[in-house]
């Protein structure tokens, strides 16, 4: 039939502007609020296929096998199947909740370089399973999703992984994919490393609307060629989100450095306003995670019986370990001021929620603890 066909159908590419034109809809992860239909041009979509490709970024080739374990509902898992179909490498593919099947995954498949979320990389360094497989093949851990634990940051995985040449950080949103990356094989701790190419950044103080200079933490915006057409069917939430000038307001907090590496340090929604003060639940999860026998940590904040919010902690501890809420309530204490205390009490839980993407879902808990406690 092909062979048949002279052509004449053929009225030239379709007319249509590719700025403009949406090619995708994808979700925001509403750990923040309720999901939004996030609306991607042609345009944007090959300028992030562009940039994710960038031999600075995740430049593959031919002998790469990547792993991934992001679930093909999030744009994420797209964009890595083009950037493996552009360079000609080759993808497995395995779900990020099964810990089991991704261990026996790699012996079978070897691949050189795995693609996961920040909860996988916990468990490789927590559960004494991982010793009973052969990971050496993976050469390069890249995760996104949410930021490393300050103390299971890039150091700690290669010290615990010594055929590992590089684990790196990339930050990006469902409104605009990819924002930064760590360069390949640079190791700078917690950093996600400098923007990638035609993207811009600043940082903007959440209190007075002026923008902040380098090692100044404050609400990053972004402006990009990558970014989202906007949300569909809300030009309300749309026009909060992206500024009259083009900036995307991020909802993200944290700053940069002299070199131009990005930092990110929390959610500005899910900061504790407190006594005057902005607490980072994600500095007091790293803190409790430093204790011998949690595993993972959350925090939230919760309105006390003075009507002020106040921190409130969930932990999960390490196999075989025991630890009475009070003593962690005073390790916290002894290394924090006293806005960042647990004041709110702590609890031990089985396991901390978490998206698909592993960010920790703080309205689980918090629906959690008004439903039994208050």
């Amino acid at each position: 039939m092909i062979q048949d066909d002279d052509g004449l159908a053929y009225i030239g590419p379709p007319k249509l502007n590719p700025k403009e034109a949406p090619v995708i809809l994808t979700f925001s992860s509403g750990t923040t609020g309720l999901p939004k239909a996030v609306v991607h041009t042609h345009y944007g979509i090959i300028t992030s296929i562009m940039q994710l490709t960038h031999p600075t970024s995740l430049k593959f080739s031919l002998e790469d096998i990547v792993l991934s374990t992001y679930p093909f509902c999030h744009l994420s898992a797209l964009m890595i199947l083009c950037a493996v179909i552009k360079n000609n490498a080759s993808l497995v593919v395995a779900p990020c909740y099964d810990f089991d099947l991704v261990l026996k995954v790699i012996p079978q498949h070897k691949p050189n370089v795995f693609l996961t979320i920040v909860s996988f990389v916990y468990k490789l360094l927590m559960d004494p399973k991982v010793q009973d497989y052969d990971l050496t093949s993976i050469k390069e851990i890249v995760t996104v999703g949410a930021p490393l634990n300050w103390k299971a940051n890039e150091e700690v995985i290669m010290n615990t992984f010594p055929f590992l040449q590089s684990v790196r950080q990339a930050y990006g949103l469902s409104e605009t994919i990819l924002l930064s990356i760590m360069v390949k094989g640079s190791v700078l701790p917690n950093s996600v490393g400098k923007l990638v190419s035609s993207t811009e950044l600043k940082v903007i103080d959440i209190t007075t609307g002026v923008t902040l200079g380098p090692n100044e933490c404050g609400e990053i915006y972004v402006r990009g060629e990558q970014m989202m057409k906007g949300y569909l069917n809300n030009p309300k939430i749309t026009s909060e989100t992206i500024t009259t000038d083009g900036w995307l307001v991020t909802g993200d907090y944290g700053y940069y450095d002299l070199e131009g590496n990005v930092y990110i340090t929390d959610r500005i929604k899910e900061m504790i306003k407190t006594e005057f003060y902005q607490v980072s639940p994600i500095e007091i999860e790293s803190l409790l995670c430093s204790h011998p026998a949690v595993g993972d940590a959350a925090v939230i904040g919760i309105v006390d019986s003075s009507l002020e919010e106040v921190p409130r902690g969930y932990v999960v501890l390490k196999q075989g370990c025991k630890v009475e809420p009070a003593e962690l309530i005073q390790f916290v204490s002894d290394r924090v001021s006293h806005p960042k205390r647990l004041r709110g009490g702590i609890e031990v839980l089985d396991k901390i929620p978490r998206s698909e993407m592993g960010k920790i879902q703080r309205k689980i808990l918090q629906n959690y603890y008004y439903q039994n406690y208050k």
